[in-house]
């Protein structure tokens, strides 16, 4: 339970960045609002769309939308819920951030 506010912003920054980098495509901001908090379809979108992202961080990414993982650090963290490890957590925001910083970054200089 100590870690739950750092796993909810944790949480927070990956679905942002791969917010981010759903607009830089083109994704209409109204359907993106739609997905609520679900990672599984932003990580979808990711991968059609060229962000490259190892199998294990695509796997947390639907790891994280079945188990609800943000809605449970945010509003009820259950006894004997299992959670992220901070340090997968942690693993995958980096990746996360690096790839959509990269991938805009690029697409920005080829204009």
């Amino acid at each position: 339970m100590s870690r739950a506010p750092y796993r909810l912003v944790a949480i927070q920054a990956i679905e942002l960045y791969l917010n981010a980098f759903m607009l830089h495509c083109g994704y209409p901001p109204g359907k993106l609002r739609a997905l609520q908090h679900n990672l599984a379809p932003r990580a979808l979108f990711a991968r059609t769309n060229g962000l490259d992202l190892t199998k294990g961080t695509f796997e947390h990414l639907f790891e994280l939308a079945a188990s609800r993982e943000y809605l449970v650090s945010r509003y009820d963290p259950e006894p004997g819920f299992t959670l992220s490890n901070p340090n997968r957590l942690e693993a995958t925001l980096k990746e996360v951030a690096e790839k959509v910083a990269a991938a805009t970054r690029r697409a920005g200089t080829a204009s």
